[in-house]
């Protein structure tokens, strides 16, 4: 089993601005990319094994840093996208992201998992404000038990009123565990 290199798309300016981009390798990257995000001025992050940083619209990323565990010490598994907020000049406030754990001895598909929503103010170095709402939990009923649910993989938006929308992968129906 051997992991692939991370290949990211370099975006050029121009009539076809696609025709000059060429793929190029990330060097230390692996996994999946996630949650890429322009930080205007060049600057990009996304998130695979480390969050990568470029301030050269993704031509070479030279910083990394570990990904972030919770507060409360977990992994933060991603999937989906951040939200970047800004400010009417157009300047970052915040990076908006949400992501997910499940619980000490816990797995997948029978437990439950934990969406964690949090947000960075200083480019996606340090993360603050932490929330798992208690709405993102719900019970269902199979085979005479009751099954607590959660919910895990997600983007999430600003609407047009400022509410925050989230867009959440919601936890296999205990249905299912019967099935192959």
């Amino acid at each position: 089993f051997t992991i692939s290199p991370l290949y990211f798309i370099v975006f050029c300016t121009g009539s076809d601005p696609w025709k000059s981009s060429r793929f190029r390798s990330i060097p230390g990257a692996s996994g999946r990319p996630m949650n890429l995000a322009f930080l205007g001025k060049g600057r990009l992050t996304f998130r695979s094994n480390k969050r990568f940083f470029s301030s050269d619209f993704g031509r070479t990323w030279p910083r990394t840093t570990t990904p972030k565990k919770t507060s409360d010490g977990f992994s933060f598994s991603q999937e989906g996208n951040a939200w970047v907020d800004r400010d009417k000049a157009g300047k970052v406030k915040a990076i908006l992201e949400l992501g997910w754990h499940y619980a000490p001895g816990k797995k997948h598909p029978r437990d439950d998992a934990t969406v964690v929503f949090r947000r960075s103010v200083d480019g996606g170095r340090k993360w603050i404000d932490e929330l798992s709402p208690t709405q993102w939990k719900f019970t269902m009923q199979h085979g005479g038990k009751t099954w607590l649910r959660g919910v895990s993989e997600g983007a999430i938006v600003r609407a047009a009123n400022g509410d925050l929308v989230a867009a959440l992968r919601s936890d296999m129906p205990p249905s299912f565990f019967d099935g192959p």
